[in-house]
């Protein structure tokens, strides 16, 4: 039996929720707050019935955008009511925003634009724009140094308890290469369950 995700991350319970609306309503200035990289969770709130789309609030392939190979491919995915229902249907993405200078936190807040239809250099994670009413899903995020370790130890624990199905926007398990572990200046070191 699958086990329900307010179990699964526990240690998640107390994230403020916002959603994508009210995110991009505040210019992002909740997430801007972090100024870190981050780990963050698209989450389907009470009372939301999931309705998958043949289409997508992200953007569109032209031609003029030929020279970036990821928004030249096919933006749908067709295989999306078989994965949600292999899913836990409550976390639809585990996602990070890293980068080298500790300001992964734009990378999140690009892929909230990308499913505006704006020609932003993150499409991993698209699948919940085919998502009917995508603006009103819930997003929590967390500072988190190692967003590309925490992320792969995070899917690899939703699939042991979720019989090796990933959430529905989760094409890989993450960087699975990513093995090294240097908290050193994290604000969440002591509380966070990679450290345990």
């Amino acid at each position: 039996m699958k086990k329900d995700s307010k179990v699964l991350f526990e240690e998640f319970k107390n994230c403020k929720r916002y959603s994508i609306e009210e995110l991009r309503a505040n210019n992002y200035e909740q997430i801007k707050q972090l100024n870190s990289n981050i780990v963050y969770f698209v989450e389907v709130p009470d009372n939301f019935e999931v309705e998958i789309l043949n289409r997508t609030t992200g953007p569109k392939v032209t031609n003029a955008w030929k020279t970036n190979e990821s928004l030249h491919k096919d933006p749908l995915y067709y295989d999306l009511n078989e994965r949600f229902n292999l899913s836990d249907k409550k976390i639809l993405n585990i996602g990070k925003g890293e980068r080298k200078n500790n300001k992964g936190y734009q990378r999140f807040i690009d892929y909230l634009e990308y499913g505006t239809g704006l020609p932003k250099p993150h499409d991993g994670g698209r699948s919940i724009w085919q998502i009917k009413n995508n603006h009103k899903l819930n997003i929590f995020f967390i500072s988190c140094k190692n967003a590309a370790f925490y992320e792969y130890q995070l899917i690899e624990q939703y699939k042991k308890e979720n019989n090796g199905n990933k959430p529905l926007a989760n094409k890989n398990s993450g960087n699975s290469k990513t093995s090294k572990l240097d908290c050193k200046g994290c604000p969440r070191q002591n509380i966070c369950s990679a450290n345990k």
